[in-house]
């Protein structure tokens, strides 16, 4: 009897420890963070793109190359060094989504020409038509950044052409630092569009339930508005998420926290 419970005892320990040995080994898994709703990621770490969606892959474009993240791990980011440099996806029916939610880490080293400087774009490269969806920085006070920047995204709820109606929100940033790594979030639900910045929300702006305008054709462009665009981004980039649905508040800082 007593050697029935020595050997019971024994199993019980040993799949107690094979139970602690998994859990510990789960903080070296690579598991998907808020996969709900996720289109696609990119990860830049080792100078390797990598896109979590296989059909969603990007591309580096005029001189775009890969620099430091936030970690401070070289050739780990994106880097957008040169006029014109970003980073592009073709068009795809996953990137036309009607709500619709965009993160990414960002270090702003300067504003490039005049006073806004463009994150990312969703339109025709020739010329910005069709634009979809898209984001800038600004400067509040043409000339100076003595009083904060603005953070301003925008959607297209009005159709395809030139003259489209946008939903934008903008949200001013006295304390925000040029050369530091800060993380930007926009969010559109079908009716209400908003910003968030380190995992904080901003500014939104409420109109008319409408989904995004669905614009075929124009690719998606981290860095850059349009070919020959003065105003393209000058810093670096860093894990960039897009969902086909408005993530919550708690969420948002969820990704922040990561």
């Amino acid at each position: 009897m007593n050697r029935a419970l020595e050997v019971r005892s024994g199993r019980l320990a040993y799949l107690g420890l094979l139970g602690l040995t998994l859990v510990l080994s789960c903080r070296n898994w690579n598991l998907p963070l808020l996969p709900d709703g996720l289109v696609t990621e990119y990860t830049f770490d080792g100078g390797i793109t990598r896109a979590s969606n296989p059909e969603l892959p990007g591309f580096l474009k005029n001189g775009a190359s890969y620099g430091t993240n936030r970690d401070g791990v070289p050739s780990s980011a994106l880097d957008f060094g040169p006029d014109s440099a970003h980073y592009e996806i073709a068009d795809h029916v996953k990137l036309r989504p009607s709500a619709l939610t965009i993160s990414l880490w960002l270090n702003l080293r300067r504003i490039r020409e005049g006073d806004s400087s463009h994150l990312y774009y969703k339109s025709t490269y020739r010329d910005g038509s069709n634009l979809q969806y898209g984001a800038k920085v600004k400067l509040h006070t043409p000339g100076t950044s003595a009083n904060g920047y603005d953070f301003i995204a925008e959607v297209n709820r009005g159709g395809c052409a030139s003259d489209v109606v946008r939903m934008e929100a903008r949200a001013v940033q006295p304390p925000f630092q040029v050369a530091q790594w800060h993380h930007f979030v926009s969010v559109y639900d079908g009716q209400v569009l908003r910003v968030y910045l380190d995992g904080v929300r901003r500014t939104e702006t409420t109109g008319p339930a409408k989904p995004i305008t669905d614009c075929p054709g124009g690719t998606l462009r981290f860095g850059l508005a349009y070919r020959g665009d003065q105003n393209s981004f000058d810093g670096l980039m860093d894990d960039i998420r897009l969902y086909d649905r408005a993530l919550t508040e708690a969420e948002v800082k969820t990704l922040y926290r990561r």
